[in-house]
């Protein structure tokens, strides 16, 4: 039964109390999980006339996920019983503390019971989910809303889907309900994103894959195989969409000398909704290659085995393609654009490798990254060789390789990726040979330059997002797992003054660990990443390598920067130390900093350019990291 989700019903009603209807309430909640949909992913266990000293055995002997009591309670406590059946009140802070002692496995506390709710915030620190009643109820309600609460989750829904269902099926069968029941969330624990089930992925070809939580039980089978070598294609969807999800990360070990490191135990920790596997080296490129294998054609580059908070635009870009069916693209071809460094060349090289585009483009992918100067007709060349001639590599022009690369396009289904434009002629070959049956993604940090310029094609264009607080706090979480466990509060200001930029937050990572290994405390070094100049002289992440190279966070800006006239660069340069926090600027702020009579022209470009983003009301928003920048070019 390990694979199985535990509900543990606990249940007491003493001889000297008034009688309850929990036998009824127990038949309910088993017929209503054993009629759903994914009822058999549920364990039923019971525990009638429980006693004090039983509640430690049973969860250790059954290890549930959810614990529900069903009774009597009081404002003080809830009520068991003793050796002779009489009532015998446990306070609510000895209860909270022992979850807290025993809680590896526990995700739900159900307190079906009156006056459940009070004194019971200590409940907050040791379960992800709690639910409890405000005032007293009688057997009824308590039967309706359990009833529903457990027939939701089996049918695949949130946790917070589940428990407005049930408050809505007590009151739907007339009684009220609303306010009288509550439930409450650990920090960082959102109760409209967990799902105890999954529904499982529709078939047919190009259907996405699914976007809720792996069960964790699966997910470890499925890693046991593949550590052992011995995973099959279902495993290895599985695992790819943990990792896309972020629910699984892998990250390798410093480099060991390869006998030894083949011999090293993988590491395996589990913390809230996600499990952290450390391996080798060796292990983690042989894992990146079996995990996202390459598709036929040119491939991406590998991607990163994290990555967090980003699976809703994976979903997105998906759909954008039409990979429900190439019949659904809505766009010729779509443009994902954002801040450099907001992760767009990692989720173009997840997506080119993703299960989903094996089945929506059996052709396979082809991938390109163009930068500022790039070699158009080499590059077309590089996709007519991935699809078996050398001939374009002896055409005169690029207006003729183009129409070679579409004759030879016409009758595929592939992915295009075409990574890192900077001007819109650079697009305009793979454009043109695209064709009807392939799909392009193109992706751009330029605005105006690019996303608009091409806007006669009418493109669906797709905005990458900077992480929420959470998710950011979590990528750091996993790049420096001592120093946010031990300086919790000061990461969080971290994040929120990187803006949450996973660029900044992998530097920033990468940092702070190697820091904490020498033994120095990291205070310090907390505040010279907030202000921005440590992080503009790191390195970014290996993934970033560009013609050999690691170029600083720095020269990566600087890309653009590079590109501005002469007096705009100086105007972007007087932003930085005259940015407030958030560093937010208004068309009349600008033309007083500038002291010119028109600002729309600078911040037409500085738009164009990736390097201001409008955020309506007539604002422009500039990213804590191009400040730095900005403060940087005047020293």
């Amino acid at each position: 039964m390990k694979d199985k989700i535990r509900i543990l019903f606990l249940a007491a009603d003493p001889i000297n109390a008034s009688r309850m209807r929990l036998g009824e309430e127990l038949r309910e909640i088993s017929d209503r999980l054993e009629a759903s949909r994914y009822g058999d992913a549920f364990d039923l266990r019971l525990r009638m006339a429980v006693r004090p000293s039983d509640l430690q055995e049973a969860l250790l002997k059954h290890e549930p996920h959810i614990v529900h009591y069903s009774g009597h309670a009081n404002k003080r406590g809830i009520i068991l019983q003793d050796e002779d059946g009489k009532m015998k009140r446990v306070k609510k802070d000895k209860l909270a503390n022992m979850f807290r002692l025993l809680n590896e496995h526990i995700r739900i506390v159900v307190l079906n019971a009156c006056y459940t709710r009070l004194e019971i915030d200590a409940f907050t620190t040791a379960i992800d989910f709690t639910i409890a009643m405000n005032e007293k109820i009688g057997d009824r309600a308590a039967i309706f809303f359990a009833a529903a609460f457990y027939r939701a989750l089996a049918y695949g829904r949130s946790v917070q889907n589940a428990f407005d269902l049930a408050v809505n099926n007590t009151e739907l069968q007339g009684v009220r309900y609303t306010g009288m029941a509550e439930l409450l969330s650990k920090e960082g624990c959102n109760a409209a994103q967990v799902y105890l089930v999954n529904q499982p992925l529709a078939e047919g070809p190009g259907q996405p894959a699914g976007e809720r939580p792996i069960k964790f039980s699966d997910l470890e089978v499925s890693l046991q195989k593949i550590l052992s070598g011995t995973m099959n294609s279902e495993d290895q969807q599985k695992l790819q969409q943990a990792v896309a999800s972020g629910q699984l990360v892998f990250t390798a070990e410093e480099r060991q000398p390869a006998a030894e490191s083949d011999e090293r135990l993988p590491i395996i920790r589990s913390h809230r909704n996600q499990v952290n596997v450390t391996i080798s080296q060796n292990a983690y490129e042989r894992l990146q290659g079996e995990l996202f294998p390459e598709p036929r054609g040119l491939a991406p580059p590998f991607p990163t085995l994290i990555f967090v908070g980003r699976e809703g635009a994976l979903a997105d870009l998906k759909r954008t393609l039409g990979m429900a069916g190439l019949a659904a693209r809505r766009s010729p071809f779509t443009i994902l654009r954002g801040w450099p460094g907001v992760g767009k060349t990692t989720l173009a090289g997840i997506l080119g490798r993703d299960a989903d585009t094996r089945r929506a483009f059996p052709d396979g992918v082809l991938w390109t990254s163009l930068g500022q100067r790039p070699g158009l007709i080499s590059e077309l060349a590089k996709w007519g060789r991935a699809l078996g001639t050398d001939e374009l590599l002896r055409v005169p022009t690029l207006k003729d390789a183009t129409t070679q690369l579409r004759l030879l396009l016409q009758h595929k289904r592939m992915l295009l990726i075409v990574d890192d434009v900077w001007t819109p002629g650079d697009a305009q070959p793979f454009i043109e040979a695209c064709g009807e049956t392939n799909a392009l993604l193109i992706t751009t940090r330029e605005h105006l330059n690019v996303a608009e310029a091409l806007d006669v094609f009418r493109p669906d264009v797709y905005l990458l997002p900077i992480l929420d607080e959470e998710n950011a706090l979590k990528l750091l979480r996993i790049l420096a797992p001592v120093v946010v466990e031990q300086h919790a509060d000061e990461c969080r200001e971290l994040v929120n003054a990187l803006e949450c930029l996973p660029l900044a937050l992998h530097v920033a990572g990468s940092l702070l660990k190697n820091e904490a290994k020498l033994g120095w405390g990291v205070s310090d070094l907390l505040k010279e990443i907030k202000q921005g100049a440590a992080v503009l002289e790191a390195r970014p992440p290996a993934d970033r390598i560009e013609q050999g190279e690691r170029p600083t966070v720095k020269a990566l800006l600087q890309k653009s920067t590079d590109l501005l006239t002469d007096f705009t660069r100086g105007c972007f340069a007087y932003l930085g130390p005259m940015a407030p926090k958030p560093a937010t600027f208004d068309l009349a702020a600008m033309k007083a900093m500038w002291k010119v009579d028109d600002p729309k022209p600078i911040v037409r470009e500085l738009v164009g350019h990736g390097l201001l983003e409008p955020v309506g009301g007539g604002r422009f928003q500039m990213h804590a990291l191009l400040v730095a920048h900005a403060k940087s070019m005047l020293t």
